[in-house]
Order: structure tokens, then C-alpha cells, then sequence
């Protein structure tokens, strides 16, 4: 019979190994472009490895893309908008 604390530790480790997965694939999902995607698999690395730091960065990472791209969505449709209020 094996020890509660063995069985916790091989849980632990699997849980890590599929967040390093999940962080694998937001990267590759990142590199791509596809930055929604990069954050929600950050969040489930997270969800399954809160204590790595690393997945929490990248998040970050992905999220500052992301309000850049809507600011910078937003900046355009004002200026299409008040440029077309002109004509």
C-alpha cells in the first residue's frame, strides 16, 4: 500500500507536467497570434500549477498585447469616426 503523501506527490507532478503542456501550447498559440487563446491556456497552466511563477508572466505578457490591440482598435475607430463626421 502506498503512503498518502507519495500519492499527493505523483499527483503533484502529474499536474505540473500537463501545466507545462498547456504553458507549451499558449506559447506556441502566442507565437501564432492567436493571444486569446495564449491566455486562457495560460490560466488553465495556472489552474493546474498555481505555484510557477512562469505561467503567471506569460499571462501577463498576453494580456498587455491584448489591451494594446483593443486600444489601438479603439484609437482607429475614433479616427475613422471623427474623420468621417468631417467630410
Amino acid at each position: 500500500m502506498s503512503s498518502p503523501v507519495k500519492d499527493e506527490k505523483e499527483e503533484s507532478s502529474e499536474y505540473a507536467e500537463y501545466a507545462a503542456r498547456l504553458k507549451d501550447q499558449g506559447n506556441e498559440a502566442f507565437k501564432q497570434g492567436n493571444i486569446t487563446e495564449s491566455i486562457t491556456l495560460y490560466t488553465q497552466a495556472i489552474d493546474m500549477d498555481p505555484d510557477n511563477h512562469v505561467y503567471y508572466s506569460n499571462r501577463s505578457a498576453g494580456l498587455c498585447i491584448w489591451k494594446l490591440h483593443v486600444l489601438l482598435c479603439v484609437s482607429i475607430s475614433y479616427l475613422r469616426f471623427s474623420h468621417a463626421q468631417r467630410i
